[in-house]
């Protein structure tokens, strides 16, 4: 069913007990990502991802295994409430697939939210989603009121910018999961830069952007691509003392080979998905990602992405009694992925 962008909310919330799977396509990515995180918090609520009740797919993981996406949505959460999974970049090579796995779609399954780049009237995607009574399909383009905004905020900031890369970098709206974020984010460098007139540095973004639970997540995962195995049973007990739960380790992982993948697909020109990375990387941490990459191959990227799709549906269908063993032991696992070549 075709959902003008206005009634998107009110159509997601009217259908949710009816609602199969959720198309998001245009030209606009930083606001289908806004309308993806706005209609899978309507759908699960705001626990579904510490309840792991919001998961995401890469489309080549289910070409390779087109019954994979079926016996997913069929799984039963260990959590009550409904399921999303999400799948970036979708086209209409999943097209097929996805008309198989929701022939037998109740609404007892998981919602399927695609996420889509401009795609034509003539699109098997979009003309499958627009007839279908169990499907919102709304297209998301550019809009010059977020670039306005955009401007608008930033001219109004007591903050120094002379460097014309950061400048540039923060009005490209692509470089924040939404206009709200963006927004909090300069008042956020305002309030840092408060008693400095100095100018603003990648530095101090990259130092914004991430907290200290995010660098030492990064900083195991580091340790986990190398196959550093001692050193990141240490740093992973250490995130496990300090309260951190294994789901959200589990999600960081999933992000963090992921994106891996997707350098791995583009190797010629890294920088090409790096900077469309959210939140972005700069500095050591973009390095180690690009030398992590070379390091593994798509192949291996793959088989340590099942191991953790493995982990995702052991943690959303079975007792959590045991589960940082589990997860250490998954993780072992991937470790002994690249130490075989080492």
């Amino acid at each position: 069913m075709k959902v003008n962008y206005k009634d998107f909310r009110s159509a997601v919330e009217k259908k949710s007990d009816s609602l199969s799977y959720i198309l998001l396509h245009g030209s606009n990515q930083s606001e289908i990502k806004e309308k993806c995180d706005e209609a899978a918090e309507l759908l699960c609520g705001p626990t579904g991802h510490e309840e792991m009740r919001i998961n995401k797919l890469s489309e080549s993981s289910l070409l390779k295994e087109p019954d994979k996406l079926q016996n997913i949505i069929k799984t039963i959460s260990f959590f009550p409430g409904k399921q999303v999974i999400i799948i970036e970049g979708a086209t209409d090579k999943i097209s097929k697939t996805l008309e198989n796995s929701l022939k037998n779609w109740t609404s007892q399954d998981a919602i399927i939210i695609l996420m889509s780049n401009a795609i034509k009237p003539t699109s098997s995607l979009r003309k499958m989603g627009e007839s279908n009574p169990l499907c919102i399909s709304t297209a998301v383009y550019d809009e010059q009121r977020n670039v306005d905004k955009i401007n608008k905020t930033l001219n109004s900031a007591k903050i120094q910018i002379t460097n014309v890369s950061i400048s540039n970098f923060l009005k490209n709206p692509t470089n924040f999961s939404s206009m709200q974020s963006f927004i909090l984010f300069i008042e956020k460098l305002e309030a840092y830069k408060f008693s400095d007139q100095s100018p603003v540095t990648f530095e101090d973004i990259d130092l914004l952007l991430t907290e200290q639970h995010s660098l030492d997540e990064f900083e195991m995962l580091t340790l986990l691509a190398r196959g550093d195995i001692k050193n990141m049973i240490q740093l992973l007990k250490k995130l496990f003392i300090s309260g951190i739960k294994p789901n959200k380790i589990v999600f960081a992982a999933n992000k963090h080979f992921v994106l891996l993948h997707k350098i791995s697909l583009n190797r010629h020109n890294p920088d090409l998905v790096l900077n469309k990375n959210y939140p972005p990387l700069f500095g050591d941490r973009r390095n180690q990602m690009i030398s992590q990459s070379k390091i593994w191959s798509t192949p291996m990227i793959e088989r340590a992405l099942e191991i953790i799709m493995q982990l995702e549906l052991r943690m959303r269908t079975g007792s959590h009694v045991g589960l940082t063993s589990v997860l250490e032991r998954s993780f072992l696992r991937i470790a002994s992925i690249v130490k075989q070549i080492s």
